[in-house]
């Protein structure tokens, strides 16, 4: 009963880190005014650039980002975490931006004394948990 309830649960968390498995990658970023320019770039494990581009979307609000592992010369990158970052402007300057994960809690782990949650591919810790639904 428990087992069934946990993975009906929905969670939004911030975290820029999510797991590239089977050729792909999820995350969220959230704007907080509209911006005229908004670049995305994907960071390996050692900090290094491997693909950027421009936002899909560049309103006010929270929006979906899914990377298919591939750098930016178009070659597919190994499974391992990755790190999302997002620099977004208007007239005004600078845009506030931040970087989440969302989907439905799979499994859970006590990991050295924290929690965590599997959502997808992506290991959350519950100090990272924004919202549950």
């Amino acid at each position: 009963r428990h087992r069934s309830a946990m993975r009906d649960l929905r969670l939004t968390a911030d975290q820029d880190i999510a797991t590239l498995k089977d050729g792909k990658a999820d995350w969220q970023y959230a704007l907080s005014a509209e911006a005229t320019s908004a670049t995305l770039s994907v960071s390996d494990s050692k900090g290094n650039v491997v693909w950027s581009g421009p936002a899909g979307d560049l309103t006010t609000g929270i929006h979906d980002f899914s990377w298919d592992g591939k750098d930016s010369n178009g070659k597919a990158l190994p499974e391992d975490q990755y790190q999302l970052s997002i620099k977004a402007t208007n007239a005004a300057g600078d845009v506030n931006a931040a970087i989440g994960v969302t989907g439905t809690v799979t499994s859970a782990a006590d990991v050295d004394g924290t929690v965590v949650l599997k959502v997808g591919n992506t290991s959350v810790p519950l100090s990272g948990v924004t919202s549950v639904s």
